[in-house]
């Protein structure tokens, strides 16, 4: 399983099935050639920049693709390689992918040329196998876990956090500090044993012990993907209930479709999700760009792409 708390200043979003067999093209926003493939498999992504450019979500196979901030993050934009954004690079990933393996050995054959956001991912896969990677000084650092065994990150480096597993003497002892919940989580951790352990009830208590529960910037969203079930549950922070997606009940061959992830209407949402237009795109890519400071102008552009 992976889990993901996204803390952010903004609740809105959709969660969006992505079909396979889809012809492709990376938004153009720099010099040099967009990247352009055809989606192999179909996936559940979560949203609020639109379609595209998800902040994580699992495909058909079961690979999982997730996000966060990293402020020390650099990517080499001067590399001679097409290129996506930082977004479109988790949608790459669960078009193209299956395996953790599949991904590691293709990462040097594009660039990430950000729009805005210093992130690093973690990845995972139905054989158990976990990954972080981070672009820290221009090349992909890929920090791998053998099979079965977890780990945790937050909004520092691997190399930072790794310090305070044993220790909290001097960091913050508060949910907004990074390294005190990579600490927790990381404790957390080592206390799992017995087959029990391993849940989604678990994992949903685990991210809730370093949930931000109120404020400007606090938890909006908690996620647990189930690689093996190939499933996804998960709530907000405005509608509490949890929701789940099986990924196995879903034709992904027609049907671009989306769901609100603010509601409590539909729970099991298999065949519950609303058909997908660029009017639908729009609305949610307007409402999250104008929050991070887009002119509406450019917000249509994408939108349109």
């Amino acid at each position: 399983m992976l889990g993901k708390n996204f803390d952010w200043t903004f609740d809105q979003g959709y969660i969006i099935k992505n079909l396979r067999n889809t012809s492709k093209i990376g938004y153009c926003t720099h010099n040099g050639t967009p990247a352009s493939w055809t989606s192999k498999y179909g996936s559940v992504t979560f949203n609020q920049n639109g379609k595209e450019m998800p902040y994580g979500g699992m495909n058909e196979k079961g690979l999982v693709v997730e996000m966060l901030w990293l402020e020390d993050t650099r990517f080499n934009i001067s590399d001679d390689k097409t290129y996506l954004n930082e977004l479109e690079w988790i949608q790459y990933q669960l078009d193209n992918f299956q395996t953790i393996d599949e991904v590691v050995a293709n990462i040097e054959t594009l660039k990430i040329y950000p729009i805005k956001g210093k992130i690093h991912y973690i990845l995972a896969d139905t054989y158990g196998k976990s990954v972080i990677i981070e672009y820290l000084d221009g090349k992909p650092n890929v920090y791998e876990k053998e099979a079965n065994t977890c780990q945790a990150i937050t909004n520092k480096s691997v190399v930072f956090s790794e310090k305070y597993i044993d220790t909290i003497q001097d960091i913050p002892k508060k949910n907004t500090s990074e390294t005190y919940r990579y600490h927790q989580l990381e404790n957390q951790i080592r206390k799992l044993q017995s087959p029990n352990d391993f849940s989604e009830k678990t994992a949903f208590q685990m991210l809730k012990s370093v949930s931000i529960p109120k404020g400007n910037f606090k938890t909006v969203w908690s996620i647990v993907y189930n690689l093996e079930n190939k499933t996804i549950s998960f709530f907000s922070h405005s509608h509490k209930k949890t929701k789940q997606i099986s990924l196995n009940n879903i034709d992904f061959e027609q049907g671009l479709s989306y769901l609100n992830i603010n509601q409590d209407k539909e729970i099991v949402l298999d065949t519950k999700l609303n058909s997908y237009a660029e009017q639908t795109n729009f609305k949610m890519v307007s409402a999250s760009l104008t929050h991070l400071g887009f002119d509406t102008d450019l917000s249509k552009e994408i939108s349109e792409h």
